[in-house]
């Protein structure tokens, strides 16, 4: 499909896992050198440099200051506007002060000329399944009635089942109230998530 010219591209990136220790690895994979591999593979297949980065969850496996300090520096040097959001992994206070720190801007709320990109907190300290509170998902419905912008919506935990009887028992635990609020929303295109560690979409 050929796209307009104007169109906007965003890069997701998700579930890096890295450590303060770049040597660190999660099954057996160095997560820093993954995450660095990735990143070069999926911009050398697009035929242009994305206009945004977006950074969905479980970010730093071990929530260490050197893992977000790792990341925000990676992120740098692709010189693509990034903005990130915690997963379960995560430690959402630091992510967001290491971000600051390092010149990432840090915002639930993205605008760009015709979008409005929304990045939800799904996380829930000391569990990891996801929920969306009460006040996460009234600025949302404000967000959203606030603007006549395409809108994506971005999150950690995924709000529907996928297919994975594991990652399924890690799932938004109220998805269904997400699922309504967006559902009759022309203006809504799409919902992005990370967490399930596969190639999952849904039409």
């Amino acid at each position: 499909m050929q796209l307009p010219d104007d169109a906007l591209w965003v890069l997701q990136v998700s579930d890096t896992h890295l450590y303060a220790d770049k040597e660190g690895t999660l099954a057996g994979v160095n997560t820093f050198k993954t995450m660095h591999q990735t990143l070069d593979m999926a911009l050398d297949r697009l035929p242009r440099k994305p206009d945004l980065l977006i950074a969905t969850g479980d970010l730093v496996h071990d929530a260490s200051t050197a893992g977000y300090d790792h990341l925000a520096r990676s992120l740098l040097e692709l010189e693509i506007p990034a903005h990130s959001l915690p997963g379960n992994h995560d430690d959402p206070v630091l992510l967001a002060e290491r971000m600051a720190a390092n010149g990432i801007p840090v915002s639930k709320l993205v605008d760009t000329e015709h979008w409005r990109i929304l990045l939800l907190d799904s996380t829930v300290a000391g569990d990891a399944g996801g929920h969306l509170g009460a006040a996460e998902l009234a600025w949302l419905d404000q967000q959203i009635k606030a603007t006549n912008k395409h809108l994506l919506v971005c999150l950690h935990h995924q709000p529907i089942t996928v297919g994975s009887r594991w990652i399924d028992t890690m799932a938004v635990d109220n998805g269904h109230l997400l699922i309504s609020l967006l559902g009759n929303n022309p203006r809504v295109k799409a919902v992005t998530w990370g967490h399930v560690h596969q190639v999952f979409e849904h039409f």
